[in-house]
């Protein structure tokens, strides 16, 4: 039985031809699935992954050609309505976190780079549905305009919330931004700094934080 940090231990992984792979990092030498038939064809970045406290997985995600995420459950079938979730075939990533306050249930954010408002959503996956494989109950909840591609989810807060962190661009500016996670939604930002920033294409952005 694997310890509880062998949780996301598991991968996604793209090669440059868009083609998807699964890596497990729990073997001595990682192992490398072969292509994953018809996962994600046509894309370039997004994929993401959840698996439990024992590295097993749960579900993952991938956006392809079309431009949208599609959800496959365990068993790598497409998750009950878990196609047409808004992405971009060349958004950089999703993020996966825990519905604070529940065991079964999840967000999964998502980004559309592709039109100039630059769009974030959020999406939920109720893992107690069907079977146990899991079903998307909520789709692309509007978040907001002007964001960037990095962000990130803090640690689990004393109350049981996290911290969707991120970015936007207005103007010559970009704005740090924080949502409030919690078992209701996905708040509205709360802008944390203000920074001036020019130059660059208004969606590009990485997100490096540290405690």
């Amino acid at each position: 039985t694997l310890s509880s940090n062998a949780q996301l231990n598991k991968w996604l992984v793209r090669e440059g031809s868009g083609v998807v792979h699964l890596v497990d990092f729990t073997t001595p030498i990682p192992t490398v699935s072969l292509p994953l038939p018809g996962y994600g064809q046509g894309a370039e970045e997004d994929v993401n992954v959840m698996t439990d406290a024992y590295n097993n997985i749960m579900f993952t995600v991938a956006v392809d050609g079309t431009n949208f995420l599609t959800v496959k459950d365990a068993n790598w079938n497409t998750m009950q309505n878990g196609t047409g979730l808004i992405d971009n075939l060349a958004s950089y990533e999703s993020c996966i976190t825990r519905m604070p306050g529940t065991t079964n249930k999840y967000y999964i954010i998502h980004f559309n780079t592709d039109v100039s408002s630059h769009d974030l959503y959020y999406s939920v996956v109720d893992m107690s549905l069907n079977g146990g494989l899991g079903a998307v109950t909520t789709k692309n909840v509007f978040l907001g305009s002007h964001h960037t591609e990095g962000m990130s989810i803090t640690h689990q807060m004393s109350n049981g919330c996290r911290w969707l962190l991120t970015s936007k661009t207005i103007g010559n500016t970009r704005q740090m931004v924080r949502y409030l996670i919690s078992n209701n939604s996905i708040g509205s930002p709360i802008v944390a700094a203000t920074v001036n920033f020019s130059g660059y294409p208004d969606y590009l952005g990485e997100m490096d934080i540290s405690s």
